[in-house]
């Protein structure tokens, strides 16, 4: 059953040490040279006055297709892959995520003093078509008691994480119930995978390490791997 996953997006959240600039139009222009998909999609900067909190958008950027989206705040930038047609055997390579990566990540460390992340996440979210989400659930996992009368649900899962290039992570695994965009509109059960360094923690890292931190962190979002810890059932 764990082949009826379905990758439903690829996600890195980047955060530049102190990123600041004060010209969002010369900074989309830039980003739209170095990543081409962008080019002749839908790409605006978003006018907030100056003292808006730093969290809040100021350039948007989507592919023509709508497939590769791009989020920039003067906090957290975030870059997705979605698998818009819902294609069953939908993959992207690490291989092209870090080499979209290692072009935005370039552009926005000349706008940081230091040239330095402070912080980064990845994420990768599947679905898994059911007719009903709950009964997907192992008894094991939530208790059938609990499953009973349940229709509508969204667990959060937090875990102190450690990889080989960096030790100090958390895991985040979040499933809920949701529904396809395309097609039927079938139910569906949502497992997100979302590793990240500790906000409390600057990791002060290069676009090689960005890099090396996303590909292991995709390792650790196996299909599989998350299948059997979250959703096989108790086979007694």
């Amino acid at each position: 059953m764990e082949n009826d996953l379905v990758i439903n997006k690829y996600e890195v959240a980047l955060f530049p040490k102190d990123f600041s600039t004060s010209d969002f139009n010369s900074l989309l222009e830039e980003i739209k040279k170095s990543l081409v998909m962008f080019a002749d999609g839908f790409n605006t900067v978003i006018p907030v006055p100056l003292d808006a909190p730093r969290e809040i958008p100021r350039i948007l950027l989507r592919s023509k297709d709508n497939v590769i989206a791009c989020n920039i705040s003067l906090e957290k930038v975030n870059i997705s892959w979605f698998n818009r047609k819902e294609i069953p055997g939908f993959t992207k390579s690490i291989t092209e995520i870090n080499s979209d990566i290692e072009k935005l990540s370039e552009i926005l460390l000349l706008h940081t003093p230091t040239r330095r992340m402070k912080r980064v996440g990845y994420i990768k979210e599947y679905y898994l078509v059911s007719e009903n989400p709950v009964e997907v659930l192992p008894n094991s996992n939530i208790g059938s008691k609990v499953k009973e009368n349940l229709r509508e649900f969204i667990f959060q899962l937090t875990y102190d994480f450690s990889m080989s290039m960096y030790s100090n992570c958390n895991k985040v695994i979040i499933l809920g119930k949701g529904k396809k965009q395309t097609g039927e509109k079938e139910n569906v059960l949502m497992l997100t995978s979302d590793i990240n360094t500790l906000q409390t923690k600057d990791v002060s890292w290069t676009t090689e390490d960005i890099k090396k931190f996303i590909t292991e962190a995709d390792k650790n979002s196996n299909k599989n791997d998350l299948y059997e810890l979250f959703l096989k059932q108790d086979e007694s």
